[in-house]
């Protein structure tokens, strides 16, 4: 069985394969099929990450899985929550970039934001968000969630660097 990945990220494409592993299923990244990424209006990781899966099942005819996450400060009210990805404003394309490349860029963007508002706080609990949607074409989705707590400093911020550099700034 086809199974859509919709992401066109070549790591948790990675990570899905070494996961179900030994199930009979050829994992493919939506990209590879030529369908484009889905819009994530929506105001919760579970609904976006609904609206990518059916995106990519609708548009091959497939099941598909995706995630949506992101992190949620409570020290700022939520933020950057489900605009994580661009929490910075988004980082323009430079001629002849790639796509991992721009990835960068504005993760290093969304980073310096992030520790930018937390050094104005003087409390920083924070939580990382994700969700996942499995979705069979005439089925009901499987939308499991999870919160976990993240200290600012002492764990992953979007990036290892950047959990370093947090690390530095709070202490």
């Amino acid at each position: 069985m086809k199974l859509v990945l919709a992401s066109n990220n070549a790591k948790k494409l990675a990570e899905l394969r070494a996961l179900l592993a030994g199930l009979p299923l050829d994992i493919v990244a939506q990209g590879s099929l030529g369908i484009a990424e889905a819009e994530e209006p929506h105001h919760s990781f579970v609904e976006n990450a609904l609206a990518k899966a059916r995106h990519a099942a609708r548009a091959s005819g497939c099941a598909a899985i995706a995630d949506d996450s992101g992190l949620c400060v409570g020290a700022l009210g939520g933020a950057p929550g489900v605009i994580s990805a661009h929490y910075a404003g988004e980082v323009a394309l430079i001629d002849g970039e790639d796509r991992e490349a721009r990835r960068r860029r504005q993760d290093a963007a969304n980073n310096a934001a992030l520790l930018a508002a937390l050094r104005r706080c003087r409390r920083r609990p924070t939580a990382a968000a994700t969700s996942s949607a499995p979705w069979w074409p005439s089925a009901m989705p499987t939308t499991p969630s999870r919160w976990w707590p993240w200290a600012a400093g002492r764990a992953r911020c979007w990036t290892a660097r950047a959990a370093a550099r947090a690390s530095a700034t709070t202490r």
